[in-house]
């Protein structure tokens, strides 16, 4: 009976371990096996998501089956009415109904721990071995050539780029972070650093959540996301923890009171950028006003998904969202975010900063919110700190004697 109760742990578990690493396995296999297209990614990636579907709905609460038959509906609506079968507006909003899902099936703060404690171990593992030997890590993982042969990294880019690891591995000017570190940025099992800083920027919110009694797990969390982000000189990783380090300072009234209006907050400053006179560039105000103009160049029909665009939403997380699943169903979502059960500080802390970060990397970056290597753990944790403790099994009680001492 124990055996069976724990197996459903497990394998939540390892199903976020496999999320966060099958990138990484599948470049392995390119570089030493054979040529990875994207059709065999995308059933790995389908493998791991359905996996956990089933899991998470093995004795589901309501709300998850509601939500994923409003995403099913929400889906094969858009799709009649504009005509166009994007199978990747279903896929990404259900890696995180799914991993938020299973982590309050199986989840507890014991479950989300060890989650946390064993992909950071992996990944720092290999952040470590890339940052002592890149070249030994190049020989393991042709990073450059497995994105060029799936067709997402052109001909020219892939020529211009001198070693095998991915166009974003060099920082072409300062880093931001540690510039003695040199210009390599390190990307772990995630290939790309982007990835790396996100995992450290989801570290920093687990650390930062954790209530003072857990102090010495608080600064073991925090040391992992701050090396993270160091070593990948992620800089919307040091600004989403900088951010998150401001949040904690407030009250967690405060915090719970401004959840709900976060969206509007960062859209508001992407629109007031998109109409001032910053220009164009690679620097923060730049691409924040670029994706405010993307936005502002949606037709209608477009922000409610009924006509796909063909706007570049590369560094336009809103504009990608609105227009792969409709404005309507994005506020359906937040909504359901915002219920996400979260009963205890720690699990409200939490969410509150898994909000800032949704809404803050919208801000900036298309799709990187719905990679399953970064977008499993961060809504598991959610997901597992908001999970209702589990009812224990009584413990035996002593048996009691007859009033004459006869045995029952």
């Amino acid at each position: 009976m124990e055996t069976s109760r724990s197996l459903g742990p497990r394998a939540a578990i390892g199903l976020v371990v496999a999320a966060t690493i099958y990138t990484a396995i599948l470049c392995f296999a390119h570089t030493h096996v054979a040529t990875m297209s994207n059709a065999i990614v995308a059933i790995v990636d389908g493998a791991i998501l359905l996996a956990a579907l089933v899991l998470a709905l093995h004795s589901a609460s309501p709300w998850l089956r509601i939500l994923l038959a409003a995403l099913a509906a929400n889906f094969l609506l858009l799709t009649l009415i504009s005509g166009d079968l994007d199978l990747k507006a279903a896929r990404d909003p259900l890696v995180l109904v799914t991993f938020a899902g299973l982590g309050w099936r199986y989840g507890s703060f014991a479950i989300a721990r060890t989650a946390f404690l064993i992909t950071a171990a992996t990944v720092m593992a290999f952040a470590l071995f890339e940052f002592i030997s890149p070249g030994a890590y190049a020989a393991v993982f042709d990073i450059i050539d497995y994105y060029s042969a799936r067709g997402l990294v052109n001909a020219a880019a892939q020529q211009n780029t001198e070693s095998s690891f991915f166009i974003s591995g060099m920082r072409d000017g300062t880093r931001m972070v540690a510039p003695f570190l040199g210009p390599h940025r390190v990307s772990s099992v995630f290939l790309e650093p982007v990835s790396m800083g996100n995992f450290g920027a989801i570290a920093i919110a687990f650390a930062l959540a954790l209530n003072k009694a857990r102090w010495r797990l608080a600064l073991t969390v925090g040391a992992i996301g701050a090396t993270a982000i160091i070593l990948a000189d992620a800089r919307f990783g040091a600004t989403a923890a900088a951010l998150f380090v401001l949040v904690r300072l407030l009250p967690l009234g405060w915090m719970r009171a401004a959840l709900p209006i976060l969206p509007l907050l960062a859209l508001a400053v992407l629109l007031v950028l998109a109409n001032s006179d910053v220009g164009y560039g690679d620097d923060l105000p730049t691409r924040l006003a670029g994706s405010g103009r993307t936005l502002l160049q949606m037709s209608p029909a477009e922000l409610f998904g009924f006509s796909r665009t063909e706007l570049v939403t590369y560094d336009a997380g809103y504009a990608y969202a609105f227009g792969a699943f409709g404005l309507l169903f994005c506020i359906a979502l937040w909504a359901a975010f915002i219920m996400l059960p979260a009963k205890t500080p720690e699990a409200q802390r939490y969410k509150i900063f898994l909000g800032v970060y949704i809404a803050a990397l919208l801000c900036i970056s298309g799709t990187s919110l719905f990679a399953l290597k970064s977008g499993a753990l961060a809504f598991f944790l959610a997901g597992a700190l908001g999970a209702p403790l589990r009812a224990s099994a009584p413990a035996p009680q002593p048996r009691q004697p007859h009033a004459h001492g006869a045995p029952a």
